[in-house]
């Protein structure tokens, strides 16, 4: 009860905006830990809450997640820890679907180029949308990190097909002025052919 209490307050101090926007590593659990592990008296819990928060801060501080990717990795901290306490044998494997969402929103980060890109407001505005309902639930368990999981994919490979689509009309109108010079090329070539006897 006492870890479900403390829980609960840092969800709340999580869902404030001044924490999640703040700089790498405040918005993660290590100003907490030490309240969530005073919380249970249990060895094996306190040993996955240390080991939880110790991984959360290193992803939040981590140079390479880029910063509006951050809130969204905090906002997953709870849920995250939640289901590490029902599943302990969830950090022995590197595919547990927590895992693998939270490689997929940081592999994501890095992929867009231009930080004016609509498809990466897109795609953060989505991704924060699965973080709160990640945090949101009031049971997290794996299957839940999988649903995300297979949701931001979805959109991912939504994307993936506009773009497609974008650069297939592109492409089209590209080998249509390619043609067009062929043609001309060709006509000129003729012209200046039959014109050379006269």
């Amino acid at each position: 009860a006492n870890l479900e209490q403390a829980l609960l307050r840092l969800d709340e101090l999580l869902r404030q905006p001044q924490l999640e926007s703040s700089r790498p590593g405040r918005g993660g659990l290590e100003p907490y830990r030490a309240a969530l592990v005073a919380s249970t008296s249990e060895p094996v819990d306190r040993q996955i809450i240390e080991l939880v928060t110790r991984l959360f801060e290193s992803l939040l501080d981590d140079s390479q997640l880029q910063p509006p990717f951050r809130p969204i990795v905090a906002r997953m901290q709870v849920a995250a820890l939640r289901v590490c306490l029902a599943e302990p044998a969830m950090l022995d494997s590197y595919d547990h679907a927590i895992w693998r969402l939270l490689d997929r929103v940081g592999n994501t980060s890095l992929g867009y180029s231009r930080v004016e890109d609509a498809r990466l407001s897109a795609f953060i505005a989505f991704a924060a949308a699965v973080a709160e309902e990640m945090a949101g639930a009031s049971t997290p368990d794996s299957a839940l990190f999988r649903r995300g999981l297979n949701r931001i994919d979805a959109f991912l490979a939504e994307q993936l097909q506009e773009q497609l689509r974008a650069a297939h009309a592109a492409v089209e109108s590209l080998q249509l002025a390619e043609r067009r010079e062929l043609l001309q090329q060709h006509l000129m070539q003729r012209l200046a052919d039959q014109m050379a006897a006269v």
